[in-house]
């Protein structure tokens, strides 16, 4: 069977280590809100649904939070929204560390269903 790959920059997956799902071709809108948060350099959000269906172009599950599914399906609407590029602002609670606020990065590379965090101070970057 043929191997698919995600079409997300930076994500290595494929459909030999995670569950993938195929672009929802029939919602015009909901196609290019994925193709708008994936910010593929080749497949912009007016890229036609035919080039999509040609392409078989997929996004792995790793993209997709747990409120996203119902079951094993995505619910409709769903939208990827988990990249290495998303950053989650964590507030520090205590005055007793004196650092600044932290980014918190969720990474996923080549963890099957579970998130690598990284953290780091914004001086880091």
């Amino acid at each position: 069977s043929a191997v698919w790959k995600c079409i997300v920059p930076g994500c290595s997956n494929t459909n030999t280590s995670t569950r993938f799902h195929s672009f929802p071709l029939s919602n015009g809108a909901l196609c290019r809100s994925w193709l708008q948060s994936i910010r593929h350099p080749t497949f912009l959000s007016d890229t036609d649904v035919k080039v999509i269906r040609q392409e078989r172009l997929m996004v792995c599950s790793d993209h997709f939070v747990v409120a996203d599914y119902k079951g094993r399906c995505l619910k409709d609407g769903a939208v990827p929204s988990v990249f290495p590029w998303t950053a989650i602002r964590v507030e520090m609670l205590s005055l007793l560390i004196p650092t600044p606020a932290l980014l918190l990065y969720q990474c996923s590379y080549c963890y099957m269903g579970g998130y690598q965090g990284v953290l780091w101070s914004e001086t880091d970057q």
